[in-house]
Order: structure tokens, then sequence, then C-alpha cells
């Protein structure tokens, strides 16, 4: 079997990281994220904040995602711009965890000298993918009685 190497664009290395903020901005191809509507090419903004061992990410992911229309069933792409915003902490090894700490979902925990992004980001593509994707609010659909696509012409079928 053969293994898959994660890139190294998901990990932050924190022994590389300076106190106070710092600054990533990095290109990747995201095919590793297994999500078959991303195109080719993320683009991933980031300043990780550490503050002794607690990291502070924030930033954004600019990708572009290749959707269906659920009205009119024709492929378009569509660019997105989300945000990250993220707080690692170090894995208590009592495993006793404060109450800020488990009831905030952004709150994530380390162990060892990085931390993956995949999660992550892989998340935060998936949420971003509607519910029901349109390739225009004024898209016409697709006519019930011929299926032709009504946004390049009418077809004329009697409709009540």
């Amino acid at each position: 079997m053969e293994e898959i190497k994660i890139p190294k664009e998901y990990f932050i290395n924190i022994e590389g990281l300076r106190e106070g903020v710092n600054e990533f901005k990095y290109t990747t191809d995201g095919l590793y994220l297994e999500i078959g509507e991303l195109q080719k090419g993320i683009e991933i903004q980031l300043k990780v904040t550490k503050i002794v061992k607690r990291l502070i990410v924030k930033g954004k992911i600019i990708f572009s995602l290749e959707l269906e229309c659920a009205r009119c069933l024709e492929k378009y792409i569509i660019k997105f711009t989300e945000g990250i915003s993220s707080v690692f902490l170090p894995n208590n090894p009592s495993g006793i965890k404060s109450e800020e700490e488990t009831e905030d979902p952004d709150v994530n925990f380390y162990t060892g000298k990085t931390i993956s992004l995949v999660q992550l980001i892989r998340d935060i593509i998936l949420l971003a993918i509607p519910i029901k994707p349109l390739c225009s609010v004024s898209c016409k659909g697709i006519c019930p009685v011929c299926g032709k696509n009504l946004n390049e012409a009418d077809c004329g079928c009697p409709r009540e």
C-alpha cells in the first residue's frame, strides 16, 4: 500500500515560531484534502501568534469549487474567501480541561512539535459548499416537460 504524504503547508512547526506574530502565505494544490469539487490552487494566508505554548491562528483561505446548479444542472466555478480563527493549546497530560477549553469549538489541542491544519482547512472548505448551489440568483432552471435549459431560450412547452 502506497503511503500518502501530507504536504508541509498543512503543518505549523511550533519550535520554528518566534514569540509574537508569525506570518505565512502559500499556495497548495489541495489534492490531499480529497474534496472532489475543489479546484487546484488553495491560497492560505495565516497570522500565527505564539504566546508561550498557546497559538492563535487567524487568517483566510482562498479557493474555488466546481459546483452543479440545483436548478439548471450546469456546472460552474465559484471562488470563496473564508476566514480561519482557532486557538491551539498544549494537550493537558492530566486530561482535565478548563470549562473555557471544553466549551469553545475554536479551541484545539496539540501534542508534539507540530500542529496539523488538515482537518481545520478541510472543514472550512466543506462548510462553504452551499446546500442549494445556484449558478446565479436569476437562474430559470430546466423545463419540467422537455428538460431544456431555460437560461438559454424558452422551449415553448405549455405550462400550467
